[in-house]
C-alpha cells in the first residue's frame, strides 16, 4: 500500500516567505515574471506554481504591478494634459576666508519660478490609443489627412491646472523654507 510520502514527486519547494517582499519590489521596477523567477533562482514554472500555492505571494506580486501601473498612468495623464509646477532656484555665495574651505558656500538668494509644461501630443496619442483603442483606431483609419506636414497627427487641446501648487504668498514662503 502506498503512503502519502510515496506519492510526493519532485524536490521540496524553494519558496520562502521573504520572496513576497522581493516580488513586490521587483514588480514596482516593472520586471516580468520571467525576470523575477530568474532573480529568485527558480524556473518560470515554479514561479507560476507559487502564484497558485501561496496567496500572499500572488497578492504581493499583483500589488506591486498595480501600484507601478498607477504611477505611470498618473504621470502619463499629467504629461498628456500639461501641468504647472514651481521651480525653486537657490544661488550660493562663497564665503571662504583664506584656507577655510569647509562650509564656505552659503545660500545667498532663493527665487521661485512658476512654470508650465505644455501638453504633449505624443502622450495624448498614446493615452487615447490605449484607453479608447476602438474609437481612436477607427478615427485614424477613416480620416485621411492630405496635408504633408500633419499627416496622422491628432491635436487635442487640454487645459489642466495643478491644484497642488501653492496659491498664497504664505504657501510660497513655506515652500521656499522647505
Amino acid at each position: 500500500m502506498e503512503s502519502d510520502k510515496d506519492k510526493e514527486i519532485g524536490a521540496p519547494s524553494k519558496y520562502y516567505v521573504s520572496f513576497n517582499e522581493r516580488v513586490y519590489r521587483y514588480s514596482l521596477l516593472g520586471l516580468t515574471d520571467e525576470q523575477m523567477a530568474d532573480l529568485l533562482g527558480v524556473s518560470i514554472r515554479a514561479f507560476n506554481y507559487w502564484k497558485h500555492d501561496y496567496p500572499d505571494f500572488l497578492q504581493s506580486l499583483t500589488r506591486g504591478k498595480v501600484e507601478s501601473d498607477v504611477e505611470v498612468a498618473v504621470s502619463m495623464f499629467k504629461r498628456a494634459n500639461g501641468y504647472d509646477y514651481i521651480e525653486k532656484v537657490v544661488t550660493y555665495k562663497d564665503d571662504a576666508q583664506d584656507d577655510d574651505v569647509s562650509d564656505s558656500l552659503k545660500p545667498s538668494e532663493t527665487k521661485i519660478f512658476h512654470k508650465h509644461l505644455p501638453a504633449d501630443v505624443g502622450a495624448q496619442k498614446s493615452w487615447l490609443s490605449n484607453r479608447r483603442n476602438k474609437l481612436w483606431k477607427a478615427n485614424a483609419d477613416s480620416q485621411e489627412d492630405t496635408s504633408k506636414d500633419h499627416k496622422g497627427d491628432v491635436i487635442i487641446n487640454f487645459n489642466a491646472a495643478n491644484s497642488d501648487l501653492p496659491s498664497s504668498e504664505d504657501d510660497i514662503k513655506d515652500f521656499v523654507n522647505e
